[in-house]
């Protein structure tokens, strides 16, 4: 029987939920946005014009790389009844390490040194042997200080504290922070966060202190891991038998059971598809389920996946991959046993925004609270998504994920949002033309900026006769300012008339006459974005319109290609835009 315990959490991780908005009243991109909420619009210095989808690799964390060697070697062993403190004692062996079995501690839960066990594996990480005795319902943990296993009952194997340092500093560069690295440890691992048993858990500029037992500091260090390497559907803490496992439940088969014992079918079908089946006695027990319960399936040719659900589903049972083997237990037990996922979601989300309404999305569909009320998803940064659910939630998820990519895939088949024409007037300096005029085409999709024939054309243009894009400069009124105190004549006093006063200052008055042009910009709507980030670089804001001559923003002060110093009572003149 696999037992596996569950506590209650306490407590329930806030999402942070940040206000994004972009300078520009335009709507940006054509992506169909996820959510009911009011749409996430991107800022376009921190827009990835070009979304990729992450790629598969790796699919999973594997204990190994974290374990100590010894319990990391490959073993083909098979103990077939034998008393527990046997096995051990020829495990210790295997390993080059010695096992020590806590029989005190044994016997305050009723267990024999000598109860039989029936377990064995084939070329696999020796720990899965000690984990496959963990999760019997023999109630034991193990772990390892100085050298030695020691296996005793799961409240003491659980109460052997260690504090670890972790180091974090390059995820706290690439986007994460504190609170967000707490929120995702609350929300996805193996931890109880319950009143007056909290692990230890600190940060200190760029390390994180973590006090807790041995098996949740080795998921730790693989899901740290897998912040920093991961795939579309990376498992945490995963060994890689069970990605095989679940590679096989997708290769068909054809069976064909009449009649057969639920123990027959297990043992047959795990000999065809050629992996380790096995049967959670006590649980079917405890729901009234016979090992010899007739399984009646004749399919040709269909998932091996599917034939377990023909099968089991009437008898509300399921199989799931579970350190190595193929697990056949109930629905409600199989609800109970966690995994940790984490995905690269970077294509969907460009912002926390996006990032919280997907998280939205998935609190909706999916029962993906575990632990009580604990919520079981987080995202330390807004290109990734952490889930901990059952492996039937987990599977669910990924394929919307899939799915909704494969949408966004075929709608950018056909022309989009990004893909129009549009034209847009950015009044600047005379000089500051200019210079747009060379910089522009040169940082911004070269070679899509088409060449005009006329060399009178008050126009830059790049090599390619065939691109889409054009850049003219037309001259536009100059600006006209006056600054500085009015010196008034000698016999201009208060007894003037307000006429003559408002004339004598704008006659002595300093003017400022600033040379203008206006950039003429015809292009895709995806290049007059790049175009809008570029200057919103170089002059900490931008200003445009679109053909039907919608401003969408006034530049303030800016720093950039050109700039006159101006008295400190004086502002940089509004930028005048022209109409089509």
């Amino acid at each position: 029987m696999v037992r596996f315990r569950v506590t209650t959490m306490l407590g329930c991780a806030t999402l942070l939920l940040l206000q994004c908005s972009d300078s520009s009243n335009a709507q940006i991109g054509s992506n169909a946005q996820i959510g009911r909420k009011s749409p996430c619009v991107p800022d376009p210095e921190t827009l990835d014009l070009h979304p990729e989808p992450p790629g598969d690799e790796p699919r999973n964390i594997d204990p190994v790389a974290f374990l100590p060697k010894p319990l990391t070697k490959k073993l083909t062993v098979e103990y077939h009844d034998m008393p527990l403190n046997v096995v051990l004692a020829e495990f210790g062996k295997e390993i080059g390490l010695p096992v020590i079995l806590d029989e005190v501690a044994l016997a305050d839960i009723s267990v024999s040194p000598d109860v039989p066990v029936d377990i064995r594996l084939r070329d696999e990480p020796a720990y899965m042997l000690l984990d496959r005795i963990s999760a019997s319902e023999l109630g034991l943990g193990w772990f390892i200080r100085d050298g030695i296993v020691q296996v005793t009952t799961i409240e003491l194997a659980e109460s052997a504290w260690v504090t670890r340092n972790y180091f974090i500093g390059d995820l706290l560069r690439s986007g994460a922070d504190e609170d967000s690295l707490r929120e995702m440890i609350e929300s996805c691992t193996d931890t109880f966060w319950g009143e007056g048993i909290n692990p230890d858990l600190s940060f200190f500029q760029d390390v994180m202190v973590f006090g807790w037992h041995d098996p949740v500091h080795f998921e730790m260090r693989a899901l740290l891991e897998a912040l920093r390497h991961h795939g579309r559907f990376t498992f945490v803490y995963e060994p890689t038998e069970n990605i095989r496992l679940r590679e096989k439940l997708h290769q068909p088969v054809s069976v064909s059971f009449v009649d057969t014992p639920l123990s027959d079918f297990a043992a047959r079908l795990g000999e065809q598809a050629q992996i380790d089946i096995r049967i959670d006695h006590t649980d079917l027990d405890d729901v009234g389920v016979p090992l010899d319960e007739p399984i009646n399936v004749t399919l040709e040719a269909k998932q091996l996946a599917t034939v377990l659900r023909i099968a089991l589903e009437p008898l509300e049972l399921c199989a799931v991959p579970h350190l190595g083997q193929l697990l056949i237990t109930t629905t409600e037990q199989a609800e109970g046993m966690l995994t940790t996922v984490v995905c690269g979601v970077g294509d969907l989300c460009r912002n926390r925004c996006e990032s919280d309404e997907l998280i939205g999305v998935i609190k909706e569909h999916w029962s993906v609270f575990y632990l009580g009320n604990r919520d079981g998803v987080a995202a330390p940064r807004p290109d990734i998504l952490v889930l901990r659910s059952s492996e039937k939630t987990l599977d669910e998820i990924r394929r919307f994920l899939d799915d909704y990519r494969q949408t966004r895939a075929e709608s950018a088949k056909t022309p989009s949002d990004y893909r129009q024409i549009e034209t847009r007037y950015y009044t600047v300096t005379a000089q500051e033309a200019e210079d747009l005029l060379v910089t522009i085409p040169e940082l911004i999709e070269p070679g899509t900026w088409k060449r005009v024939s006329d060399p009178h054309q008050p126009v830059i243009q790049t090599l390619a006769d065939s691109g889409v894009g054009t850049l003219l400069k037309v001259a536009a009124a100059p600006s006209v300012r006056e600054f500085g105190s009015p010196v008034f004549p000698s016999g201009a006093g208060k007894n003037d008339s307000e006429e003559k006063r408002t004339a004598q200052s704008e006659a002595s008055g300093r003017v400022l006459v600033t040379p203008q042009a206006t950039l003429i910009v015809r292009h895709t709507k995806l290049t007059q974005l790049k175009i809008k980030r570029l200057l919103a670089r170089l002059w900490g804001a931008n200003n445009g319109t679109n053909d039907d001559g919608r401003i969408l923003n006034t530049r303030g002060s800016r720093s950039g290609f050109f700039r006159i110093p101006l008295s400190p009572l004086m502002s940089r003149p509004p930028v005048a835009t022209v109409e089509p």
